[in-house]
């Protein structure tokens, strides 16, 4: 076998190889530290996730109990009868009061003229 010189080429080269590891170590470092980030904000939004779930079931279970509320406003309103729904709004409320109103200015009325009698 013949002995042969590398000489600065294989210095070179080694400390091509050198940089190439430290350069991949450090990427792979900074890859580590990004991929933790991401976990914890992985975390983060599933936290979150969970109290909008939670949020919006008892958003959920209010309206429920509000339409039930409109519905039992309704019934009784009506005497009975019901709404066919509640999109008429405040109306058959407002119109049930206002004939109460009316029903107690004319009991007024006649409870004033019999005193007056």
């Amino acid at each position: 076998m013949i002995a042969t010189h590398l000489g600065a080429g294989a210095l070179l080269s080694q400390v091509c190889r050198r940089a190439a590891v430290t350069q991949l170590i450090h990427r792979n470092d900074d890859l580590e530290a990004e991929k933790y980030g991401l976990i914890e904000e992985n975390n983060a939004l599933a936290a979150e996730n969970a109290k909008l779930r939670l949020e919006a079931q008892a958003h959920a279970q209010e309206a429920r109990t509000q339409r039930s509320t409109v519905h039992s406003i309704y019934q009784i309103v009506s005497e009975g009868a019901g709404e066919p729904g509640d999109w008429n709004g405040a109306e058959p409320v407002r119109k049930a009061f206002e004939a109460l109103q009316a029903d107690n200015r004319e009991l007024r009325r006649q409870l004033a003229s019999m005193r007056a009698a």
